[in-house]
């Protein structure tokens, strides 16, 4: 794109043939240099793509681009503006791993609660992650361990069915999760029953010690 383009409103906002403006066809190839050249010359930071609905915000926080984050904030670009799949920017922060990007997008007036087309809030996906740094900042920013997905699960079921031995330690011992040890999902299936079948014994013997039963779990 040249000089002149980039300075052409009508240039800006042009969709291609898949419907996407310059910027987010600079965010989807990593053109990160790119991109703060179109948002300094006035591009919609909040277009979002036709099949996906991904802003240059979601790229930018999947790739963990902090200053680029921080530019386009400046920008006024839409913290919640969410994907298809109901995913916002901070969820894609949280996929990236980078606590200090998701620190940002919080201290910013990211929704912490925010929940996806699955009824799953951002510390699911943490937890889908393994990252217990992820978790124990989310439940320092006041994410609640305590919720449940769609299907009623609570952040202590996801944890012990991917056997992420040490965040299922951390949830019973500091996060406040000890009341969910024996909690029923949708399902009538407690945490333990989980770890169990998919064969997590480090899991199990920490739900376990905990109190967790094998409610739930065919005879």
């Amino acid at each position: 794109m040249s000089p002149e383009a980039a300075t052409d409103p009508a240039t800006l906002e042009q969709r291609n043939g898949q419907g996407a403006t310059p910027l987010l066809i600079a965010a989807k190839v990593r053109e990160w240099g790119l991109c703060r050249v179109l948002v300094e010359c006035g591009a919609d930071v909040n277009a979002a793509g036709p099949n996906h609905g991904w802003t240059c915000l979601h790229y930018a926080a999947r790739e963990g681009q902090r200053d680029l984050v921080e530019l386009l904030l400046n920008h006024h670009a839409n913290l919640e503006a969410v994907t298809k799949g109901g995913g916002t920017p901070l969820r894609m922060a949280v996929r990236c791993n980078d606590t200090g990007l998701i620190k940002l997008l919080v201290d910013h007036g990211a929704d912490i609660h925010a929940v996806d087309n699955t009824g799953a809030s951002i510390i699911y996906w943490a937890l889908e992650d393994g990252n217990l740094a992820n978790v124990q900042l989310l439940v320092e920013l006041g994410a609640s361990v305590r919720v449940r997905d769609g299907r009623g699960q609570t952040p202590l079921h996801w944890a012990a069915q991917r056997g992420h031995v040490e965040i299922c330690e951390w949830l019973l011992r500091y996060g406040g999760a000890q009341e969910d040890v024996n909690t029923q999902c949708n399902g009538f299936r407690m945490p333990l029953y989980y770890a169990a079948k998919n064969g997590h014994t480090e899991v199990c013997r920490v739900l376990q010690s905990h109190g967790g039963d094998l409610g739930g779990l065919p005879q």
